[in-house]
């Protein structure tokens, strides 16, 4: 997986490092915390025996891993993953 941004002026950059999942990312989804402002991603990861992994972006320097739960990939659902996942942050 990889996240990019838009910066005006110079145009998309790279957030953290390309190809940051373990293994191929399927129904990718991102989200802001509205109160810190850091990216949060959540993914069906292929090299985790396809556990939802949800990761943060870590003061502006790379990605960790928050959270990996095993569930059915038919709950994986595109745009709608992270409000599954956010209830699975400790």
């Amino acid at each position: 997986m990889t996240v990019q941004k838009f910066d005006a002026g110079t145009g998309w950059t790279i957030v953290g490092t390309a190809g940051f999942s373990a293994g191929t990312a399927d129904y990718t989804s991102l989200a802001i915390d509205s109160t810190t402002g850091a990216p949060y991603d959540a993914y069906g990861d292929s090299n985790n025996g396809n556990r939802a992994t949800v990761q943060n972006f870590v003061a502006g320097t790379r990605w960790t891993v928050t959270r990996r739960v095993l569930v059915p990939p038919a709950c994986l659902l595109d745009a709608e993953a992270f409000v599954f996942f956010s209830s699975l942050q400790v």
